[in-house]
């Protein structure tokens, strides 16, 4: 036996694909029992050194605890790995801020794959099973931070081991006579296991014994695509349409990615893996299928003298249609600027435009099987129009999502909307209960899932009109800190803002989310409008809510503001309509309803109603 082989026997062997195992150099399994510990070691040997720091690994794997809790817990994994180690100890080190993997003294299975030495793996056949095994294949640890990691390294390191088939060429014989269709395999694959049946449907295309060239995946039926996570995206590298330094598209593509990934509905691939496909000529539905997305978004950067434009536009990879498009033009004596600028405005857009897609796929077509996202997707739907009926079937919409999986935080974020809306329209009876229910179910989902800016935005929403106004404030500063590009969060801050006494600061929020979100619904110009009543610029807000599509939130508004400006015939126009869309409003519950800090406001709002004739 040759000397590096020998060395190599005399190794741990660390296998990250299938299942984590850790094997002594005698063969015998050393495999620590705890999945964390399994998940610590696989988090520090994929790093590209071999170490990972401390706060690092306590945010992946414990971030629902306090620092010194997580601190502990990362300690207590270490002793853990340590005495599974034995006399093979010093393969890993710490100190007081990291943790290293001693690279040279284990056999890592991922290693064959980044500098492609498939001999390792025992030459191509052993090659072709680690196909039929996922990355960490198995593992359970229910942190959405390692979550969103382990879903970014097996989209990694799946197209790592495809590049490594194709370059060896190895194309298994199927027995097609025992084997149903692909297309048929493939659609079962995917309804036993989503993200597994990506893989695998991929893999058949690859090395099916039919002789499919590597990446036909145009026989992708529709239901396969549908089996794929629900807005799934890809951002692909922008194209350099002006011969600029390379890192720029990079850098761009790489913000907008960053971006996006703070919209926690949104289940967003990793650039490195995206990056694969720059420069190939492949349709975008083939692209899809091989990352296991819905959705495509593609641009390019070009540069003529001082101007810069952006193009971008998204994609719907299964039909190849183009949903939005749009282009940002802007100059390099403020580059930076305006790149942070386009790629914040983009990544919000592109988040409203995949759900308004997905909602409207709901609408067409209401959902045949009980999923929690396609409820909540459905419960969105009916909870855009603001009556009764809608507050209520919307309701049972998000509480049945909850039923389905109660680990599932969106789902309590609706009910808590729905609950609050039910409390300030009086909808039932009696309805101080509702607004104590909207503040747990808050509380329900930022337990859930405390990355998640639309947990705190609900509490926010439901602590202002129980005029608690600054725990509401508190509540909206942790959304943006979750999330500081969601247009929907920064328009409902402003109406915080704007009671808490601060104006204009709510009129400058709620026109960054304008920017944002071009297409805005009506109740930004809502709120927008009700600064502007407070502010006493009657007719600044009777503008601005005459912009709306649909004024039934505004009859309020308009109503008291034409009353203060002595235009009596326009309010009682207003008042008519008011009470028509509105039935059940009295003075009597409405000056209960605004929450602002100062009774000013409220008070000028209910005299003007009161002036238009309403009681």
């Amino acid at each position: 036996m040759k000397n590096g082989e020998d060395v190599a026997m005399r190794r741990v062997q660390m296998c990250l694909l299938g299942a984590f195992a850790l094997i002594g150099p005698d063969g015998k399994y050393i495999t620590p029992k705890a999945q964390k510990a399994q998940a610590l070691l696989a988090l520090v040997a994929t790093s590209e050194h071999g170490v990972r720091s401390r706060v690092w690994l306590c945010d992946k794997l414990w971030s629902d605890r306090e620092a010194e809790q997580a601190s502990s817990s990362l300690r207590q994994a270490l002793t853990h790995i340590r005495k599974c180690l034995g006399p093979h100890a010093d393969v890993i080190e710490t100190d007081r801020t990291s943790v290293r993997i001693r690279l040279d003294l284990i056999e890592l299975d991922l290693l064959a794959l980044t500098e492609g030495r498939s001999s390792q793996l025992e030459g191509a056949a052993l090659l072709r099973d680690s196909i039929d095994a996922d990355f960490l294949e198995g593992i359970d640890i229910r942190d959405p931070e390692f979550e969103d990691w382990l879903t970014t390294e097996r989209n990694y390191w799946w197209q790592a081991r495809q590049h490594l088939l194709q370059t060896n060429k190895a194309k298994p014989q199927i027995d097609v006579a025992e084997s149903p269709s692909d297309t048929a395999r493939v659609e079962a694959v995917m309804e036993s296991s989503p993200l597994n049946g990506r893989k695998e449907a991929s893999g058949l295309f690859l090395v099916s014994g039919n002789g499919a060239e590597y990446g036909e995946t145009n026989g992708l039926s529709e239901a396969a695509f549908h089996s794929m996570p629900v807005s799934s995206i890809a951002v692909m590298q922008l194209e350099n349409l002006s011969g600029e330094p390379p890192h720029i598209c990079h850098g761009v593509t790489g913000d907008i990615i960053s971006n996006l990934t703070r919209f926690h509905d949104l289940h967003v691939i990793a650039q490195r893996s995206s990056l694969v496909f720059h420069g190939m000529n492949l349709s975008p539905r083939e692209i899809g299928a091989r990352l296991g997305v819905r959705y495509l978004v593609d641009g390019g950067y070009q540069r003529i003298a001082n101007k810069v434009r952006i193009q971008f536009q998204l994609i719907d990879a299964m039909s190849e249609r183009s949903i939005w498009s749009d282009r940002y033009d802007g100059d390099m004596n403020d580059i930076f600027a305006f790149q942070d600028e386009v790629t914040n405005v983009v990544a919000s857009r592109l988040s409203i435009e995949v759900s308004a897609s997905e909602m409207h796929r709901m609408a067409l077509s209401a959902p045949s099987d009980l999923q929690a996202y396609g409820l909540i997707l459905h419960g969105k739907y009916v909870y855009q129009r603001l009556l009764r009926e809608t507050n209520q079937h919307a309701r049972r919409l998000f509480e049945q999502a909850a039923e389905v999986d109660p680990n599932y935080a969106r789902s309590y974020v609706g009910i808590s909307r729905t609950l609050n809306d039910a409390w300030r329209f009086n909808w039932v009876d009696p309805p101080e209960p509702s607004l104590d229910e909207a503040v747990r179910q808050a509380e329900i989902a930022i337990r859930l899932d405390p990355g998640d800016a639309r947990g705190y935005a609900a509490l926010g929403s439901a602590y202002l009109y129980k005029r608690d106004h600054e725990a509401s404030l508190a509540a909206y500063e942790r959304a943006l800190g979750a999330n500081p590009n969601d247009a929907d969060v920064l328009a409902e801050m402003g109406h915080s803002v704007s009671v808490y006494g601060d104006t204009e600061r709510a009129v400058s929020l709620i026109k960054r989310a304008m920017r944002l979100n071009p297409y805005y619904p009506d109740w930004y110009l809502w709120h927008l409008g009700e600064a502007y009543f407070d502010m006493q610029d009657y007719e600044q807000a009777i503008r601005t809510l005459n912009q709306m599509h649909d004024k039934t939130e505004a009859y309020r508004m308009l109503t008291a503001s034409n009353a203060l400006l002595g235009r009596l015939s326009e309010a009682r126009q207003y008042a008519r309509q008011l009470l028509l869309t509105h039935p059940e409003f009295t003075l009597a519950h409405w000056t209960n309803v605004p929450p602002d800090r100062n009774p000013e406001p409220r008070e000028r709002l209910i005299d003007g109603l009161r002036e238009a004739g309403i009681k």
